[in-house]
């Protein structure tokens, strides 16, 4: 079996849970606004982005760990989250 790794996306589980919905790639918390159900799509969060967990479905993320910001607020939020995507915010568009 040949698998295309290019079109593959693999990342470190950090938050339970299975989610599909439609993706939101955010460059910058303070101008978009996440409509309800959408994946949150970012390089990383700080706390500022915190406002935006509250309408996401899931969390996906370029760069990250078991403990970063994004990671332990998806686990507080109930929301699925993968982090360590390389390229994710490239790779998926809105």
């Amino acid at each position: 079996t040949i698998v295309d790794t290019a079109s593959m996306l693999a990342g470190e589980p950090v938050s339970p849970g299975v989610y599909e919905g439609r993706i939101r790639v955010v460059h910058d918390p303070t101008k978009t606004k996440l409509n309800q159900g959408e994946v949150l799509c970012c390089h990383g969060t700080d706390p500022s982005w915190t406002p935006l967990f509250l309408s996401a479905g899931a969390l996906v993320m370029d760069v990250g760990g078991i403990m970063t910001h994004g990671s332990v607020v998806a686990r507080e939020y109930g929301i699925p989250a993968v982090v360590g995507l390389e390229k994710v915010t490239e790779r998926l568009k809105t």
